[in-house]
């Protein structure tokens, strides 16, 4: 369904009573808050389908052509720095590229080969891992915390024992507070969950009567008429569905729809009622905030992003293509370098220039 097929519920002016009650603002300003965060949603989930396409067949095929050439300049390095036409320092330097390369890749996937060759050209061992304790230093630290108990046990007197006895009177009229205090907040906390209750069930009785009400003028068995039975089958399922979620705007927006209530309707909801609607619609509201917050930290979860980006479908399109934009142009970079390395002296250049990042 089209957005433009929606019917608009908002309290309008009426000649009569131009001026809104407090009850009246609020229906209109969360109506409009709801509406704007539905087209928020709108427009992130069209987005998604799109970014997670071209993530799926895009970035994710640039990145991992990335990922094997540069596994195959650490192999194609390796090769170079066993040659005889290097000096010392560039063996050095070739040998500080190769860890640096074959490391950061291995962080993402193992591979025994890398590895190898990581371990040929570094101090440490990429899998490095603190040494154990050796037999005599964990019998030293066991000895001295045998001592250390030995001499505690031996330090308690008469004057720490009438100190525990003095603490445990202590404790006991504590927890007698406690006790007292915990009775207290209880019976409080019934009174309150007592009144939510009552409350929350004027709530689900406000969006039950609109249900009821939907459902005898929609009920698809009591019509006669095949295409008529089809239509209200349609706007009985619509009616289901919000009914299910709690979605009052929705079902107003039904009832206005099928013409079960007119604008005056609208117009003349007692204060009373405004008052249960607008608990509704705050909660609807937050619902909405919830599911929006979720997908924008989704998405910034993903690319490491600053808490202050501001994440849209727009920026989050923009920082994909420059993503994909940036392997592309990585692969497209190693791929030429590699090409050039048959030559000694523009090897030993690109090592020089590549030394001094």
């Amino acid at each position: 369904m089209s957005k433009n097929s929606v019917k608009t519920v908002k309290i309008a002016n009426d000649d009569a009573q131009p001026l809104h009650t407090k009850g009246q603002k609020s229906f209109n300003d969360l109506v409009k808050k709801i509406e704007l965060r539905r087209e928020r949603l709108i427009t992130w989930e069209s987005f998604q389908v799109e970014f997670h396409r071209k993530y799926a067949t895009q970035l994710l095929p640039a990145r991992e052509a990335l990922r094997q050439a540069h596994i195959k300049m650490v192999y194609r390095l390796d090769e170079i720095s066993l040659g005889e036409k290097l000096s010392k320092a560039e063996r050095n330097r070739v040998s500080g590229l190769i860890t640096g390369l074959a490391s950061r890749r291995l962080r993402e996937q193992d591979d025994a080969r890398l590895e190898a060759v990581h371990d040929r050209h570094s101090d440490a061992p990429f899998r490095a891992t603190e040494p154990d304790f050796t037999p005599e230093q964990f019998a030293l630290i066991q000895e001295a915390l045998a001592a250390t108990i030995d001499e505690y046990n031996a330090g308690i007197d008469a004057e720490e024992e009438a100190e525990r006895r003095a603490e445990e009177a202590r404790h006991a009229k504590a927890q007698h507070a406690d006790r007292r205090k915990a009775a207290k907040e209880a019976a409080a906390k019934a009174k309150r969950d007592a009144r939510q209750q009552a409350e929350d069930a004027k709530l689900s009785m406000s969006v039950r009567e609109i249900y009821r009400k939907l459902a005898s003028a929609l009920h698809p068995d009591r019509e006669q008429d095949p295409d008529e039975r089809v239509r209200k089958t349609t706007l009985m399922q619509r009616v289901n569905d919000a009914y299910r979620k709690g979605n009052l705007l929705q079902l107003l927006e039904l009832q206005l729809e099928i013409e079960h209530i007119d604008q005056r309707a609208i117009n003349t909801f007692s204060e009373d009622t405004l008052k249960r609607y607008n608990k509704i619609l705050r909660e609807q509201v937050q619902e909405l905030d919830d599911a929006l917050y979720r997908i924008e930290f989704e998405f910034a979860s993903g690319f490491a992003l600053d808490p202050e980006f501001a994440v849209t479908p727009r920026s989050m399109g923009r920082l994909l293509d420059e993503e994909i934009a940036r392997m592309q142009s990585g692969l497209k970079a190693v791929n030429l370098d590699l090409k050039m390395f048959d030559d000694i002296r523009y090897f030993k250049d690109w090592i020089k220039a590549v030394s001094r990042y």
